[in-house]
């Protein structure tokens, strides 16, 4: 998550946090070729092995919404809408990253929410805290 992360009380009971965002899909709502997009754009003289570790260590933390012990946290993310405009150019990878953030959220813990300038974000209309 990027932005202002808030812990709050959770109701998995392993606590809560609140995150917005703009310039990526955060790492939990991301597809594992979506991950990999900005190794690739940022650092192309990186081998492909050492670009596959970095990734690896990335990829380990999409366990966390599903995990039992500690309890995974309750976490609310409101995506802008811009990161959901911004495609990779791999459009079949983008086309399942579109849909990952529902996949994710149907395993529980996890609630994805639209925002941006001028739509619903934090304190405005259905994404309100609380």
């Amino acid at each position: 998550m990027s932005g202002t992360d808030r812990p709050s009380s959770g109701r998995r009971g392993g606590g809560a946090a609140v995150g917005y965002g703009g310039e990526l899909i955060p790492g939990l709502f991301q597809t594992r070729e979506y991950a990999a997009e900005p190794f690739r754009r940022k650092t192309p003289a990186l081998g492909a092995a050492e670009r596959e570790r970095l990734i690896a260590v990335r990829w380990q933390r999409q366990g966390i919404p599903v995990r039992r012990l500690p309890a995974a946290p309750a976490l609310r993310v409101v995506l802008s809408e811009v990161v959901l405009r911004r495609p990779i150019p791999d459009r079949v990878a983008m086309a399942a990253q579109l849909g990952h953030p529902r996949d994710v959220a149907a395993l529980g813990g996890l609630r994805p929410g639209l925002g941006g300038p001028g739509g619903a974000g934090p304190g405005r209309g259905r994404n309100r805290n609380g």
